[in-house]
């Protein structure tokens, strides 16, 4: 079965609607800057249980920042440089550029997360001990805000991808460009190297612990792993992730692989695993129990349901408290990137909203993404919303610059404006 003909039949999760285009439509978005050296953001936006945002930044040649929102304040906070925080800066090697992970907040309130570098084609040196240390381990304690560094999680490889196992205190981490899966045991303090899982061009940006402690991830072509720690083995699951069939495959050299889950969740009330396949932009479903997965909605903006050109798929989601599915969807590009976007259209990059209700299987796009002047949000690459009903993207808006520049975005849902 051909994929644009999944779209007419599932393309609404079975609401039996058609779609409605929108774009024309605008979605008016609250903007706040994010005031440190950066050129990039991606996927590293937490709400925390205290009701604040925390964001990691990046910085090619620089140093990452680890920044908060306080809602209530209304304010943004640096809470420190990890160029300082694994103590390198005067190392004169490859910084602690980036952070490409989620801040991960454990039982007892502290959030972790790991570095990554920045500067991967020429001056990195990813091979060589002179090069880059290796990704770091880190803790923030909220209430001091503290940074306190656990130690190097893979020599000479960078982390962009991270999962935390609440109960069992374990962290599970991606290495890049090897594709390595390693554990760190937080009560013991151990990291762990559970072998090579994927080559560099299709490594899985998002990793997912179910209910019961076993770890899942994407591999290419468009497989899913599973990490058991009780059996301690990797397999690979039966499901193949549903793709279409005519998506272009990535570009030789590209990190960017089309062939595997962008982003993917956690499902607590259904005890299923949804996500984002990157290549064709479409929201499907595995079931940890079978490894079966299907397809279960189309992502992307109206315009490009059913066709091969779609733009690649950003990390941009997340799920309000009310089960509704909020993501940051490409227009106007093959693929958003701060500095770089390839194949922006007239009209260049621009961010859709895209929301998936699950009490009734309906998929909407909202349109463009637009600031309180009429900037056009060009991307996003990170999304997390609060009790509230608050969705945050983290992304690049129109400004003065060549480079977009790195901002919050807030949109408020009905739920959210009910309670203000």
């Amino acid at each position: 079965m051909q994929f644009a003909r999944l779209v007419v039949v599932l393309g609404v999760g079975g609401a039996g609607c058609l779609p409605t285009y929108a774009a024309d439509l605008t979605v008016p978005v609250e903007v706040r800057a994010l005031d440190v050296p950066s050129d990039g953001f991606w996927n590293s936006v937490t709400v925390g249980s205290d009701g604040k945002v925390y964001i990691g930044m990046c910085k090619h040649g620089g140093t990452a920042h680890v920044l908060r929102y306080d809602p209530v304040s209304d304010k943004v906070s640096d809470l420190g440089a990890m160029a300082d925080a694994t103590h390198e800066r005067w190392l004169g090697k490859e910084p602690q550029s980036k952070i490409h992970v989620p801040l991960l907040e454990a039982t007892d309130g502290r959030f972790f997360f790991a570095t990554h570098f920045g500067n991967f084609w020429n001056n990195s040196r990813e091979f060589e001990r002179a090069g880059f240390p290796g990704s770091h381990w880190l803790t923030l304690d909220p209430k001091t805000d503290h940074i306190t560094d656990l130690g190097i999680a893979a020599e000479n490889e960078g982390m962009v991808a991270m999962a935390l196992d609440r109960p069992h205190e374990i962290l599970y981490g991606m290495t890049l460009p090897r594709g390595h899966l390693v554990q760190y045991d937080i009560r013991k303090a151990r990291t762990r190297d559970l072998g090579r899982i994927a080559n560099w061009d299709s490594i899985t940006r998002v990793l997912v612990v179910d209910d019961v402690g076993r770890l899942y991830g994407s591999v290419a072509p468009n497989h899913v792993f599973r990490y058991d720690p009780q059996k301690d083995l990797v397999e690979l699951l039966p499901a193949v992730l549903p793709h279409g069939k005519d998506i272009r495959p990535s570009q030789y050299g590209s990190s960017t692989g089309t062939n595997i889950w962008r982003t993917a969740f956690y499902h607590e009330g259904r005890h299923k695993i949804y996500g984002i396949q990157a290549g064709s932009v479409s929201l499907f479903e595995l079931d940890p129990a079978s490894g079966e997965a299907r397809l279960v909605s189309p992502m992307c903006p109206d315009d490009f349901i059913g066709r091969s050109d779609v733009p690649y798929a950003s990390l941009a989601l997340t799920r309000t408290p009310d089960d509704v599915l909020y993501y940051a969807a490409e227009g106007a590009a093959r693929r958003f990137d701060y500095g770089g976007t390839e194949g922006a259209g007239p009209s260049g990059p621009c961010a859709h909203m895209i929301t998936y209700d699950f009490s009734t299987g309906k998929r909407q796009d909202h349109g463009i993404m637009v600031g309180p002047n009429g900037q056009q949000v060009l991307g996003a690459e990170g999304a997390a919303a609060d009790a509230a009903g608050n969705v945050y993207f983290v992304g690049g808006i129109q400004g003065p610059r060549t480079q977009s520049a790195v901002s919050l975005f807030i949109y408020r849902t009905k739920q959210a404006r009910k309670t203000q």
